[in-house]
């Protein structure tokens, strides 16, 4: 091999390598993106958590994050917090599946810590509301302030088994 295809060789290397780490700092900075950057992630896909404490000071507007999912747009609400009356082990929920939105959501909310599925909607269609809803609490648990985690899956359709995108939002639950 003569000097000069040596060089060429090299060349070609070079150029390939560059190519090669460009398209993975292209790829790196596509799925953080995807994950929603530096807000954080519970689970696998672009769902994000927010902690109620951040949430005080926000203004009417603020209250709403979406989340655009190839053509498919979904608004959700954030709660705030969320109030068990522990004698009838009911929920005061106050939630809905806005009318404009085109996906079913189905709602789960967990105990932060030890993770005890305490409420699970059906699905909800669109303009479908919920208000107070029964309540499965630990049994353990007594009167007092506890974080959770409030998870909103959206669904392409009312039998569909995968969620399509989700929102995951910690905030207190007050029992009493």
């Amino acid at each position: 091999m003569s000097t000069f295809e040596k060089k060429n060789q090299r060349v070609k290397i070079i150029a390939i390598s560059t190519i090669a780490v460009i398209i993975l700092i292209l790829v790196i900075v596509l799925v953080v993106n995807l994950k929603g950057g530096d807000k954080g992630s519970d689970q696998p896909g672009n769902k994000k958590e927010t902690s109620a404490s951040s949430k005080a000071a926000t203004t009417a507007v603020e209250q709403q994050t979406e989340i655009i999912s190839t053509e498919i747009k979904y608004v959700y609400d954030n709660f705030t917090e969320i109030k068990v009356d522990a004698a009838k082990k009911t929920a005061a929920i106050n939630y809905e599946n806005k009318k404009d939105n085109n996906l079913y959501v189905k709602i789960t909310i967990k105990m932060k810590s030890g993770g005890d599925v305490i409420y699970e909607s059906p699905m909800l269609a669109p303009g479908d509301r919920l208000s107070t809803v029964d309540v499965n609490l630990p049994k353990d648990l007594s009167n007092g302030v506890y974080p959770i985690k409030v998870y909103i899956d959206s669904y392409k359709s009312a039998d569909a088994t995968e969620s399509d995108q989700g929102y995951i939002q910690t905030i207190n639950m007050t029992v009493g």
